[in-house]
């Protein structure tokens, strides 16, 4: 059983508009996190420990980020969430503003 063009361009479409739907869905939750951060995280400086390599579908470069608590915690851990190169953005030893959710300080984002 073949489809016909026009089934095929409905199909196509179909298929385009649920993935354009998933990647709408990633883009708010992301943004909504940012927002809830900013909110009610805890602005503190940290320091680029070194970059990480990720591969993947696309490689690219994330800073591993140390910074304390204002408990005292030492927090160690790969930034996951911003924008991620080719290209380090973050140079080793280079301080950088964070803010961490004070519940789960692994999660935080660069500002």
């Amino acid at each position: 059983m073949f489809l016909s063009d026009s089934q095929l361009v409905a199909l196509f479409g179909c298929c385009s508009v649920l993935v354009l739907g998933v990647i709408i869905v990633g883009v708010i939750k992301a943004f909504q996190r940012e927002i809830d951060l900013k909110a009610t995280g805890i602005r503190t400086t940290g320091t680029v420990v070194r970059n990480k390599i990720c591969w993947g579908r696309t490689t690219v470069v994330r800073p591993v980020v140390r910074f304390q608590t204002q408990s005292g915690q030492t927090v160690e851990r790969l930034e996951e969430y911003g924008v991620a190169l080719l290209i380090p953005r973050y140079k080793a030893g280079e301080s950088v503003q964070i803010i961490y959710n004070p519940a789960d300080p692994s999660d935080f984002t660069i500002v």
